[in-house]
């Protein structure tokens, strides 16, 4: 074999093992930033979520429709959106937080069950307060949002 051979041989290998080395590399890359995109979303989740629970523990009399309802000292939320004072307007700003933390947190996972059933806890808690503002409040959020809440109250799908 002439030594133009054997150079073209080792030139030719080393192309490969280049070109071998780039596609674990570029591999390896996709994989870091899909990783990397995953962490963000849990973290985004993670804050909200305790966020939402330190409010809950800040204000335990609105963190639940049941204490709200005491707390407000009502038999039910019939008319709350006409009828404010300034702890039924406090009341209704938590329940907006909290919706605005599911949304936030069912955008940025949308395909996790864990945090699907962790924010379906947090409708079931407030479900009386949203069974009677929700159809006023719909339309502020989006349609992933609608679609989820619509559900959990057990309301049908809107024409």
């Amino acid at each position: 074999m002439a030594p133009a051979d054997s150079a073209q041989i080792v030139s030719a290998a080393a192309a490969v093992v280049t070109s071998a080395v780039a596609i674990v590399a570029a591999k390896f890359a996709y994989l870091q930033i899909r990783s990397n995109a995953e962490l963000a979303r849990e973290n985004t989740a993670l804050g909200a979520h305790r966020q939402l629970l330190c409010l809950c523990i800040e204000r335990p009399e609105l963190s639940s429709s049941t204490l709200m309802l005491k707390h407000l000292m009502r038999s039910d939320f019939q008319d709350i959106l006409n009828d404010l004072n300034d702890e039924s307007e406090r009341a209704l700003w938590f329940a907006s937080f909290v919706l605005n933390t599911v949304e936030q947190i069912l955008e940025s996972n949308p395909r996790d069950e864990f945090w699907k059933a962790t924010m379906a806890a947090q409708i079931d808690y407030h479900r009386e307060l949203l069974d009677e503002v929700w159809p006023e409040w719909r339309e502020h959020y989006g349609p992933g949002m609608q679609t989820f809440v619509d559900h959990e109250l057990g309301l049908p799908p809107p024409n």
